[in-house]
C-alpha cells in the first residue's frame, strides 16, 4: 500500500484548474466587465440620446421635416407646472423616451404647430 499514490483532487479542484487555465473563461471574464461599464456609461448619458433605434431608423412620416430646433409653446401655470396657464400652440406628435415627465412638454418631444406662426 505505500507504493499507490493516492490522488487528492476532488472534482471540484479539477474544474476550477480547467477554469483558470481554459481562454474562454478569459474572455467570458473580460466581456461581462465590458457589458457593465457600456451599461454604466448608457445609463449616464441624457435621455435625449438614447433612443439608438431613432437615430438609425428615422421615421419615414418625418421625412423632409426639420429635425430640430426650438418652438414657442406656451406658458405653464406658475403654482401647477403640470398644466398650461393658456392653451398650447402645438400638438405632441411623439413624446420623448424620458421616464420622467415634471412638464406637459420637454425636450426631445415632436410637436406640430396648431397654428400659423407670423415673423
Amino acid at each position: 500500500m505505500a507504493n499507490v499514490k493516492q490522488n487528492k483532487d476532488t472534482r471540484v479542484d479539477l474544474w476550477l484548474r480547467w477554469l483558470k487555465n481554459n481562454p474562454i473563461t478569459s474572455v467570458v471574464i473580460v466581456a461581462a466587465i465590458s457589458i457593465g461599464a457600456a451599461g454604466s456609461f448608457y445609463k449616464s448619458l441624457p435621455d435625449e440620446w438614447k433612443c439608438v433605434k431613432c437615430l438609425i431608423w428615422p421615421s419615414p412620416q418625418y421625412a423632409g421635416l426639420p429635425n430640430n430646433g426650438w418652438v414657442y409653446v406656451g406658458y405653464l401655470q406658475k403654482d401647477d407646472v403640470k398644466h398650461w396657464a393658456q392653451p398650447s400652440k402645438v400638438d405632441i406628435v411623439t413624446m420623448s423616451d424620458a421616464p420622467d415627465r415634471k412638464f406637459p412638454i420637454r425636450a426631445g418631444d415632436i410637436v406640430r404647430l396648431k397654428c400659423r406662426c407670423r415673423r
